[in-house]
């Protein structure tokens, strides 16, 4: 479904004021910008979710910033990792060391390296630097199983980082399995249908739907992992 079509059958806007009773031709009572405040914090759960259910890399929440961290499992003197094609912005990557301890690992440019990339650090170890190219993690030197904590010893730190909707966009569509779509318009009803007190029956139908919405969601990228579009694709910065 598009966010806001001239179709209102297959508009996401429409669709929203149909689930809290107003007007399709209302845009006072729910009003574009408030919609799309709504459909994006949607758009960014949606984004979380699909990360999170990827099933080569482990989600686990932090208590103390806003990131989501995923870990993954070392490989005894494997270089490269493949990111999740859910995978948003890489703020931080760290490697847990033998005894137990994750240590913060920097960033690397090519033009930094003076040799040929495949000799940098040729030598297993303790990682101390990581490079990104094409959805993958290259890291320098690859691991020693015997200097590295292998179980879930790679943690990465992930921006939230979306293709937002604006108010001027009519036929883009949600970055996501079009299954999954009417997420949108069910979160942007439950957030207008408790600003507005409208009862617990309603707010109460608003949530199972996006619960419902939701768990298909996570169902789908358990299964196939790599169902978002481009607009929600890694922007990974091989510059850093």
């Amino acid at each position: 479904m598009k966010i806001n079509d001239a179709d209102t059958s297959q508009s996401l806007y429409h669709f929203t004021k149909n689930l809290v009773g107003l007007s399709e031709t209302d845009a006072v009572s729910l009003t574009i910008q408030q919609f799309i405040r709504s459909a994006n914090a949607y758009l960014y759960r949606a984004g979380l979710i699909a990360w999170r259910t990827d099933g080569g890399w482990k989600f686990d929440d932090s208590n103390y910033n806003d990131l989501p961290i995923a870990t993954a499992t070392l490989v005894n003197g494997q270089q490269t990792y493949t990111l999740p094609t859910t995978a948003f912005d890489i703020e931080r990557v760290e490697v847990k060391d033998s005894n137990g301890d994750f240590v913060k690992i920097n960033p690397i440019k090519k033009e930094r390296i003076s040799d040929a990339m495949s000799e940098f650090r040729e030598t297993n170890g303790m990682p101390e630097y990581y490079y990104l190219l094409n959805g993958m993690l290259f890291l320098y030197p690859a691991p020693d199983a015997t200097k590295v904590t292998v179980t879930n010893g790679l943690k990465l730190y992930i921006a939230r980082n979306v293709s937002e909707f604006t108010t001027s966009d009519t036929t883009k569509e949600p970055g996501f399995n079009t299954s999954c779509h009417s997420l949108i318009s069910y979160g942007s009803a439950l957030d207008y249908a408790i600003a507005k007190n409208m009862g617990q029956q309603r707010i109460q139908m608003l949530q199972i739907g996006v619960s419902r919405y939701e768990k298909m969601l996570e169902d789908i990228h358990a299964r196939r992992g790599k169902e978002l579009k481009a607009n929600i694709r890694p922007k990974t910065r091989s510059s850093l």
